[in-house]
């Protein structure tokens, strides 16, 4: 009951011995635009994220090529494709967060 409670999504539960009962109120446009607002920091986060393990990944093609364990051109093809991937995912992030908005919000 504490978890359904302190999920965020403004329920509260009741107890009758074993049984929970969780009264779902309507959804409002106001919470629908609560939950797109909710998306859309979700997908800062992760674009946060990603440039972290962009960066994190470069750094170790940086350090292999000045131990001479790569060499320059390798280098800058994993760089690229380090980059390539992050942008994917990126374009992949928002393209989820237009349609989820879109569901969300009857756009």
């Amino acid at each position: 009951m504490t978890a359904i409670r302190d999920s965020g999504l403004n329920l509260n539960p009741q107890q009758e011995g074993f049984t929970i009962y969780v009264p779902i109120p309507k959804v409002t446009r106001e919470h629908r635009e609560h939950l797109a607002e909710g998306a859309k920091k979700k997908l800062n986060e992760f674009k946060a994220d990603l440039r972290k393990v962009q960066t994190s990944a470069q750094r170790r093609v940086g350090e292999d090529e000045l131990a001479d364990k790569i060499t320059k051109e390798d280098a800058k093809s994993a760089q690229e494709t380090i980059k390539l991937i992050a942008d994917h995912f990126q374009a992949q992030g928002e393209i989820m967060l237009v349609n989820k908005t879109k569901e969300l919000l009857g756009k």
